[in-house]
């Protein structure tokens, strides 16, 4: 895990605008999908399973909407605060929340093929659903490219 990092910066403005979206995010399911080319899956577990350890403070939620209101977006802090709250009210975990399965290490993906799915497993919080999709590909799409860049050739 990297130090000192606030997960809930781990997203986008697009992730912001779900909570407009959606009527009731009681239970989602989300499903990650390799839309390029075939590749072998390789690291995706060892990443969700980081981001399922991710706890979520306090001070992650007031940072964050401060973040998302220089964006001129709303930060749901509302869902969050309610996630410390049934954790606890110190922090929450991420697995508290949700879960993933995936393929395993070494399998082939064709094009087009999902290899991951993602739901929520309380009542209420499906909005985490999108909002850990976006993160967790963006850790893993970042790990793609780092082998992709290990393995080019020299020019």
């Amino acid at each position: 895990m990297i130090p000192n990092l606030n997960p809930l910066l781990l997203t986008d403005v697009y992730n912001l605008s779900h909570q407009m979206l959606k009527e009731n995010t009681d239970f989602e399911v989300s499903h990650i999908v390799n839309r390029q080319k075939g590749m072998i899956l390789f690291g995706f577990d060892s990443i969700a399973h980081e981001v399922l350890d991710y706890k979520i403070y306090p001070k992650d939620i007031e940072d964050a909407t401060l973040h998302a209101k220089d964006m001129g977006m709303t930060f749901p802090k509302e869902l969050w605060k309610q996630a410390i709250s049934v954790c606890g009210g110190q922090y929450a975990k991420v697995k508290d929340f949700i879960k993933i399965e995936a393929l395993s290490d070494g399998t082939w993906c064709p094009r087009n093929t999902p290899f991951a799915q993602i739901s929520n497993i309380k009542k209420g919080f499906g909005e985490l659903i999108t909002w850990w999709e976006g993160g967790g590909k963006v850790c893993y799409y970042m790990l793609g490219f780092l082998v992709l860049v290990l393995h080019e050739p020299s020019r």
